[in-house]
């Protein structure tokens, strides 16, 4: 495959891609290199790589229409491999992502450098330095959305939250003549609880509210009668006063006895 300099641009991409990959786990969340480096990986070189894999020819499509073409290819790019990852063991991670656009790139990049070294040398058809006032606008409305999309992206997956849950443990202490129980709130509110405590399939004790914040907790240590001969299970039963009836949690502790 012969290179000459009108492929200098197939090369500087991919490892601008490189060098933007390996920023990842080198630098961290808060660098401003690592997000200045992420933009164009995730914005236009993709794309780049794409429009130069599908229109090899550098005296195709004009610098408007390769800015325009990249943003939206880029855009696509990342959109179908997200969906894609979402259904690998990976998930959709900074990492995942990031070796996936960059492996996008360099392929692109490897395609449009073989179909563009079939081609012919025809010299470069020289174009006015000056820009059309309309493709200015198309680009600027190209990088708007395409920054738009991944700010309300990045800020829904930051914002969201997924749904709620709640933590129910009882243990017995050291010398089993008495037990532990925690309630851990993790719900999106704070939460109300009647716990119940069983032996042997009668209630021994019951606190009928329990009043829980999102990340806290609520613990007690109760010695019931006849716990070391207990021949059933202690059982912890834990409702939310939203639905009185119908048991939210449900632990139990065998006892050696």
């Amino acid at each position: 495959m012969l290179l000459n300099r009108q492929s200098l641009d197939l090369l500087l991409v991919p490892a601008v891609a490189v060098i933007a990959s390996l920023s990842v786990p080198l630098l961290s969340d808060t660098n401003g290199v690592r997000a200045t480096l992420a933009v164009p990986l995730v914005l236009f070189l993709p794309g780049y790589a794409l429009s130069a894999a599908l229109f090899p020819a550098r005296w195709g499509p004009g610098i408007a229409d390769r800015l325009v073409l990249g943003l939206g290819l880029s855009v696509a790019v990342v959109v179908l491999g997200g969906l894609a990852l979402n259904t690998t063991p990976w998930g959709l991670q900074a990492r995942s992502c990031t070796v996936l656009l960059c492996g996008a790139t360099i392929a692109a990049s490897l395609v449009a450098l073989r179909r563009r070294s079939r081609l012919p040398l025809i010299p470069m058809r020289r174009r006015s330095p000056f820009v059309h006032p309309w493709q200015a606008i198309l680009v600027c409305l190209a990088v708007i959305m395409a920054g738009a999309a991944v700010h309300i992206s990045a800020y829904g997956a930051v914002t969201h939250k997924g749904p709620g849950f709640t933590q129910l443990s009882i243990q017995p202490t050291a010398q089993n003549s008495a037990v532990n129980m925690r309630v851990a709130c993790m719900e999106s509110q704070s939460t109300t609880y009647r716990l119940v405590l069983e032996l042997g399939g009668h209630t021994v004790r019951s606190w009928p509210s329990i009043r829980l914040s999102p990340g806290t907790a609520w613990d007690t240590t109760v010695a019931p009668p006849r716990l070391r001969t207990a021949q059933g299970p202690v059982t912890a039963l834990l409702y939310r006063t939203s639905a009185p009836h119908t048991v939210y949690r449900r632990v139990q502790l065998w006892m050696d006895g």
